[in-house]
């Protein structure tokens, strides 16, 4: 996986975190704590390992990514894109509650995340800020 510099991943991880409000908490919403309860394996990017490319949308482990979204999650961001997977299939696709609960999660878990994880999560908030969403 080439890496962005670490200075260039913090830089986005930082402006992309602070330009995001936070979603409403639903008291129906499971906790990530939960989710993350298991230790992480290191993350990998299959589609670049196979090919030598990856999508505009930052590919990472069994769930981020269009096509990936089943498995043993491999890490925290992982299983954060697990759970942003699975709000879309109970409230709809690109509904904007599941994005920015994920904007959220990705922020409030990022300083678990090793360094090259944690640069594809901010590539990642930055997408699900600019893309729009469905409001429901």
């Amino acid at each position: 996986m080439t890496v962005i510099p670490l200075v260039m991943g913090t830089l986005l991880f930082t402006a992309a975190g602070a330009a995001v409000a936070a979603p409403t908490t639903s008291p129906d919403a499971p906790d990530a704590e939960a989710d993350l309860a298991s230790p992480a394996a290191p993350g990998k990017d299959p589609l670049r390992e196979r090919t030598g490319i990856s999508a505009g949308i930052p590919i990472w482990g069994a769930w981020c990514g269009p096509g990936h979204g089943g498995g043993e999650p491999e890490d925290t961001f992982d299983t954060l894109c697990m759970r942003h997977d699975r709000c879309y299939i109970e409230r709809g696709y690109f509904d904007c509650w599941c994005d920015a609960r994920f904007r959220d999660e990705i922020r409030r878990f990022g300083p678990r995340m090793e360094t090259d994880e944690r640069v594809v999560a901010a590539a990642t908030t930055v997408w699900f800020t600019v893309t729009p969403c469905v409001p429901r």
